[in-house]
């Protein structure tokens, strides 16, 4: 699930690269592009990793103690995309907004294109 993540997250940066340079889009300069897609995809990994630590601590705790800690760990990845998002609205000239969401949105489809592969290697 990591590696299909990284290379989700690293097409993302390369095609969202690419539509700045190709169709000359200038919601935002290339480097602030850039810089917020590598911050929004790190953020993703780094999500990536808290989740499954998150759900392999919460399967070995009691019934109580999971739901606790798996929301508590739930608000505090939200927190972490909420600030990304917000540092990059408050310095926008450096990182981008729109290249942070998409750094962010990165992992969803990871989860998708991931599943998607499994389930082609089942049938």
């Amino acid at each position: 699930m990591l590696l299909s993540a990284l290379a989700v997250c690293f097409v993302f940066f390369i095609a969202g690269f690419a539509a700045l340079s190709i169709f000359k889009i200038q919601i935002e300069t290339p480097a602030a592009f850039s810089i917020g897609l590598a911050c929004g995809c790190a953020l993703t990994l780094v999500k990536i990793v808290w989740m499954e630590k998150a759900i392999s601590k919460s399967l070995d705790s009691d019934k109580n103690g999971a739901k606790i800690f798996a929301f508590l760990s739930y608000l505090l990845r939200f927190a972490l995309t909420f600030a990304l998002l917000a540092l990059a609205f408050l310095f926008r000239e450096t990182v981008g907004v729109i290249g942070a969401a998409a750094g962010i949105i990165s992992l969803r489809v990871a989860a998708f294109v991931a599943g998607r592969v499994l389930r082609d290697r089942e049938i």
